[in-house]
């Protein structure tokens, strides 16, 4: 039975949203396929090349993401 508070998922929500998640990750690599494709061939920067500059820009990227929740963590956990 249904009680307002169960906000559990059924079965096919839980598969709508995993399919356009899937979706939405294809077409998303899509674009990084042709990006390297562009750097590679167009530019012709070598693959490794191209490889380093967006590990280090992931690097950066999540490093600044995760400051807010570092700091929202550690404020937690000196109030314990």
């Amino acid at each position: 039975m249904y009680s307002p508070n169960d906000h559990r998922l059924g079965f096919r929500e839980r598969l709508g949203y995993g399919l356009g998640d899937t979706a939405s990750n294809f077409y998303f690599q899509i674009f990084n396929i042709f990006l390297f494709y562009y750097y590679t061939n167009v530019f012709a920067i070598l693959n490794v090349m191209v490889l380093l500059f967006y590990r280090l820009s992931d690097e950066k990227v999540s490093g600044i993401e995760a400051m807010p929740l570092n700091r929202k963590t550690a404020a937690a956990a000196s109030r314990v």
